[in-house]
């Protein structure tokens, strides 16, 4: 199985999971509460400057564990402040 495919796998047993012990409308509720997204295209395509995306990555399929100690505020508050304009995310989750 390719590495997409577990993640596929993964992100649809937890999907499941969630509906299960949370239920579908508190889901649906957490989602509207949220605020809207930043607007990305807007964020990179800065006409005559440069764009940065900073990525956040725990673990790389191919190497394993990047950073034992991972906390994803304080590292997106500290690449904001150096001028990202725009957060890569990846946090590996799997249920069991």
């Amino acid at each position: 199985m390719s590495i997409l495919q577990t993640i596929t796998v993964t992100k649809k047993e937890e999907i499941s999971f969630l509906k299960r012990n949370r239920g579908l409308a508190s889901l649906k509720e957490g989602a509207r509460a949220q605020k809207p997204p930043a607007d990305f295209k807007k964020a990179v395509q800065r006409q005559g400057k440069l764009s940065l995306i900073a990525e956040l990555k725990k673990a790389s399929p191919s190497r394993g564990i990047l950073r034992a100690d991972f906390q994803i505020e304080p590292l997106a508050k500290a690449y904001a402040k150096a001028g990202a304009q725009a957060l890569s995310v990846s946090k590996v989750t799997f249920l069991i």
